[in-house]
């Protein structure tokens, strides 16, 4: 019986993805990846990377992308910016609820003009729910 309930964790559902092109070609996208999720004490570490595909347009100069955490239509003090196409760690507060969803919102900018916000929504399902 213990091991079960040793086998219970935090997971994440993804529920959709939507993209907005502002002056770019809808050829590029831009995808959210989430490469993991960790429950550590009362917070979840998310570990995100944005990807740009470019689909065999030419964009020059540095892209910038900006990554915002929403939680429960509250925007969580978790924002990160940089500039290449890394995993990043970002932690959210903790909340069993998992009925409301998480948005990933990653926007780039591009050095030429333009940028790509793609939105990913998420359900935590939290591993110490049972409580």
């Amino acid at each position: 019986m213990v091991g079960e309930r040793e086998a219970e964790k935090t997971t994440h559902h993804h529920v959709r993805s939507s993209t907005i092109w502002n002056g770019v070609p809808s050829g590029i996208t831009q995808t959210v990846f989430i490469l993991d999720l960790v429950e550590k004490n009362e917070t979840v570490e998310l570990l995100v990377s944005p990807r740009v595909d470019f689909g065999g347009y030419h964009v020059s100069g540095t892209k910038q992308t900006t990554v915002h955490l929403v939680i429960d239509d509250f925007v969580d003090q978790w924002q990160q910016q940089w500039t290449e196409q890394s995993g990043l760690a970002g932690t959210l507060s903790f909340e069993s609820r998992p009925e409301f969803p998480v948005t990933i919102i990653a926007k780039t900018e591009f050095a030429e003009g333009g940028s790509i916000e793609t939105s990913r929504y998420e359900e935590i399902q939290f591993a110490s729910d049972s409580n």
